[in-house]
Order: C-alpha cells, then sequence, then structure tokens
C-alpha cells in the first residue's frame, strides 16, 4: 500500500482544507480529530464545522475560527480527548 503525503491548507484561519482525511473520529463546534495515515489531527478553535466531505477521495474542508492544529502521538493520548471530550457532554 502506497501512502500518498498529506497536504494541509489554512487560508485565512477559517478555512482548512485536507486530503488523506481516512474518518472524523468526532467532533464539535469547538473540536475535531480526524484520522489520517499519519496519526490522528487534533484541530482546535471555535464555531468548528463540515464545510465539505468527500469520502471517497478522502478531501475534508472544516470551517470556523481554528486555533490550532495538532498530531495526537499517543494512543494514551487520543483516549484522554475521548474522555474530556465525554466528560464535557456528560456534565
Amino acid at each position: 500500500m502506497t501512502i500518498m503525503g498529506q497536504t494541509l491548507k489554512l487560508s485565512d484561519r477559517n478555512n482548512l482544507e485536507m486530503n488523506n482525511a481516512k474518518k472524523v473520529i468526532s467532533f464539535n463546534t469547538n473540536e475535531f480529530l480526524v484520522d489520517t495515515p499519519y496519526g490522528v489531527l487534533k484541530i482546535l478553535g471555535k464555531d468548528l464545522s463540515i464545510g465539505k466531505m468527500d469520502t471517497e477521495k478522502q478531501e475534508l474542508v472544516i470551517k470556523g475560527n481554528i486555533d490550532s492544529i495538532s498530531y495526537v502521538n499517543t494512543k494514551n493520548e487520543l483516549n484522554k480527548q475521548k474522555e474530556s471530550i465525554f466528560k464535557k457532554i456528560f456534565k
């Protein structure tokens, strides 16, 4: 299996376009977790939403006020993120 490179294009801090987005693990208006061939990508911000999602081409566009983009390095960190999301939902 050949993995093509991943491209992230952030325009005006409010429009993030990416390829090789295998699936959206979870999302809300403040955080997206996206599975990619290079690890889980965490996008933080405000008023975040899906602008476009093409699962066949693995393309994703996220709109909103984007504060940070980072890769989650370990499964422990990902599990902590999931726990945090559930704590916020079930306060």
